[in-house]
């Protein structure tokens, strides 16, 4: 398995055509070598690749057809690929793929297997919906102010390369009580025309509707760019999924997804 340098990623960007999967962290690489690597079964020839955004999220494609290459994608996923190694959250959109996979990380502990929900966007069905704030809350642009009151795991510095880099590239919102950031919604990827969301409310103001009110600023955004906004998640979270449906995306298919814990 080697890393593809970026002067080399044209090798792989046909991979990302057809695929079944959602493909906008990929694509964000091809877009922006410091969102994550590459790698390959052949630098030269490449058959097999994994693209791995350093936000965890990765798709495979390729023949699978190199059994050296399955073997070190098991051992990302037990990590002991490397060391200081980064999450991965792993979707599988081919059954050979996920076969291969499945028989290789049968007997991995701390690896949690389900599968990832694909939505389409439904825009009729959101502009039938109204988005108020309820009182007592201000909704903010996400700017030099408010990014670093952002906490726990979906933080834009952590999802982009840098905060600087989100702050100049991407566009998201948060909900503020009392001068706190209690619900963020940001675009974790703006590439090929389409923006794809990412969610995440504190602990204790969960289940009021702020979650879906923060991401529908930004679906409002993506609309107002002429972008098409683009939702997945984890069929184990439910909350997120009850978001999507308030937005008026629709279910389309799921995908088996692999995560290290």
């Amino acid at each position: 398995m080697f890393d593809l340098g970026e002067n080399q990623y044209d090798r792989v960007q046909s991979f990302l055509k057809n695929k079944a999967c959602e493909t906008a962290s990929a694509d964000s690489i091809i877009d922006n070598p410091k969102r994550g690597r590459i790698l390959v079964d052949n630098i030269e020839n490449p058959e097999s690749v994994l693209f791995w955004n350093y936000s965890g999220y990765a798709i495979l494609a390729g023949s699978g057809a190199d059994e050296a290459f399955n073997q070190n994608v098991a051992k990302i996923l037990s990590k002991t690929f490397e060391e200081n190694q980064r999450k991965i959250g792993l979707v599988i959109d081919d059954p050979d793929w996920n076969k291969k996979i499945s028989r290789l990380t049968q007997n991995h502990e701390n690896l949690n297997r389900t599968n990832r929900l694909r939505f389409k966007f439904d825009e009729a069905s959101f502009r039938q919906r109204a988005f108020e704030v309820p009182d007592g809350y201000e909704l903010k642009t996400i700017d030099e102010s408010t990014i670093n009151r952002i906490e726990g795991t979906m933080i834009p510095g952590r999802i982009w390369d840098s905060a600087e880099s989100f702050l100049a590239n991407g566009k998201g919102f948060c909900i503020m009580d009392a001068g706190n950031v209690v619900c963020a919604a940001f675009a974790a990827y703006i590439v090929n025309g389409k923006v794809d969301i990412a969610l995440e409310t504190a602990m204790n103001y969960r289940q009021r509707g702020l979650g879906t009110i923060t991401a529908a600023a930004v679906v409002t955004y993506a609309l107002e760019k002429g972008l098409e906004p683009v939702w997945g998640c984890a069929e184990t979270n439910p909350p997120s999924f009850g978001v999507a449906k308030n937005l008026g995306f629709k279910l389309v298919d799921s995908h088996p997804y692999y995560m290290t814990l």
